[in-house]
């Protein structure tokens, strides 16, 4: 029993010491997680048409924070000759500097001193930007690649060679999940997640790689990397190269974890426009059907009122000859009258005036009669 009750009470002991030693790891402080370094920006050298972005054309010459973006959070960052292209980790894409080719995709030429959101861009996820001489490429976690500024060698990917001063998806790569993508100075090229590599814009030199010095105006593959496994490519002034690996830059901030459900939510719209577009389509096609009835119809009320118009000239040549087969009889009785007059005159004694004796003051006349026919005397027999 005394073991027991010994036995017992030491087991108390050890369950309060439980019990304290719980609640004053309770009131230990939990140690914070660390927070990610928030992406601050920094730029100098010539600031010339405002490419530093710090809202003048000053010189820089030593470093100096982008004020604007200072609690923005960048995360990648594109240089061209004259113009700048951030990207903050919520996938909001800022440019500055020259916009005299539609680099900045501002929608308009206009040069920019600070950094301006491209509104373009804002609900398309981006993941990755690259800047050329005169041109911007922009990646999304769709995998689709988007383009502006001077297209006059083929360098948007567009199809032509115009100016894009707001950015525009490149169709050609459209179905296609394209993982890096890099601008040079006039030609661009990008990677597709089975290690095919398209390139496009300028030939000069054979920088795009398809064997001839021809510009490009569409994403063009490249057929000798086709079994190279290539995952990074890269553009430059006058040559391009690529690599079978992933580099950093590529890897950092390819797909975040909101990727897939922006992934499914683009299918999502494609199928809601390629819905739009089918009853666009269907819509058109009514509209055409009922546009060829309308010219069936418009085609017989012409031939019916052609015929009518046939039928109402026919009347009036039928009518016009009849009326001068009326006018030939009017004209032939006329004569037939005046035949007729002349032939009554010589019929019947008419006075006529006499001219020898109007002079010699007749004031009396007198007429004569036709004797008449004697009646025989009847005779009668003697008796």
């Amino acid at each position: 029993m005394g073991l027991m009750t010994k036995a017992m009470g030491m087991a108390n002991v050890g369950n309060e010491k439980a019990r304290q030693a719980d609640t004053a790891n309770a009131l230990v402080p939990t140690k914070k997680k660390a927070r990610a370094k928030l992406g601050k920006l920094y730029a100098w050298g010539s600031g010339d048409y405002g490419r530093l972005g710090h809202g003048d054309n000053l010189n820089q010459k030593l470093p100096k924070a982008v004020d604007i973006l200072r609690d923005k959070d960048i995360r990648k960052f594109a240089c061209g000759a004259r113009h700048c292209i951030a990207l903050g980790s919520d996938g909001t894409v800022y440019s500055w500097g020259y916009g005299g080719d539609g680099q900045l995709g501002h929608g308009d030429f206009q040069i920019q001193t600070m950094p301006t959101v491209v509104k373009a861009m804002q609900s398309e996820g981006v993941i990755d930007v690259s800047c050329g001489e005169k041109h911007s490429l922009a990646l999304t976690s769709g995998g689709d690649v988007y383009s502006w500024g001077d297209g006059s060698l083929g360098q948007l990917g567009l199809g032509d060679s115009r100016k894009q001063h707001t950015p525009s998806r490149i169709m050609e790569l459209s179905g296609k999940m394209i993982l890096q993508c890099s601008a040079g100075h006039f030609h661009s090229a990008c990677v597709e997640d089975t290690g095919s590599v398209y390139s496009w814009g300028a030939g000069q030199s054979g920088r795009l790689g398809i064997g001839d010095e021809a510009n490009v105006m569409t994403p063009t593959l490249i057929e000798e990397l086709q079994d190279a496994g290539i995952q990074t490519v890269r553009c430059f002034a006058e040559h391009t190269m690529a690599i079978n690996v992933a580099t950093e830059a590529a890897e950092v901030g390819k797909f975040d974890e909101h990727s897939q459900s922006r992934l499914v939510q683009r299918v999502k719209e494609l199928e809601v426009k390629l819905r739009r577009e089918v009853l666009k389509s269907e819509e058109a096609a009514s509209l055409l059907q009922q546009g060829k009835s309308t010219l069936i119809e418009s085609q017989q009320n012409v031939q019916r009122l052609q015929a009518q118009n046939d039928a109402l000239l026919q009347e009036r040549v039928e009518l016009y000859m009849k009326m001068q087969s009326l006018e030939n009889q009017l004209a032939t009785a006329t004569s037939d009258k005046e035949n007729l007059d002349k032939e009554l005159m010589s019929l019947v004694s008419m006075p006529t005036k006499l001219a020898e004796i109007t002079s010699q003051g007749v004031r009396q006349i007198a007429t004569g009669k036709q004797p008449r026919a004697r009646t025989p005397t009847p005779t009668y027999p003697q008796p």
